[in-house]
């Protein structure tokens, strides 16, 4: 079981925690733009992703949002291949326009 005063830390980092979440889905957004792509390269920031919603989600606060976050990541990896729902947005365009 996760300590008290860890938990309390953890509570306190949350606004760092969204904004790490955040910047993760544009890093392999990015790469891939950058030429760097590749399945192992986008597993790597979805797992990330996943600890960095443990986290958040051991922290309690937030916890709606941490779980609503863990759960698109999983539906938006299994089914468009994205590692955070923040690629799933960058890459919406894109899809939108194909089907116009």
């Amino acid at each position: 079981m996760i300590k008290e005063s860890l938990r309390r830390r953890l509570a306190e980092l949350s606004p760092v925690l969204m904004a790490t979440a955040i910047l993760l889905g544009m890093i392999p957004q990015n790469l891939r733009l950058s030429g760097i792509q590749g399945f192992h390269i986008g597993l790597t920031f979805f797992f990330i992703n996943l600890a960095v919603c443990a986290l958040g989600l051991a922290s309690r606060k937030l916890r709606p949002f941490w779980l609503s976050w863990a759960v698109a990541s999983i539906a938006f990896f299994i089914l468009f291949g994205m590692a955070t729902p923040v690629g799933m947005v960058l890459i919406l365009p894109i899809f939108i326009s194909h089907w116009f």
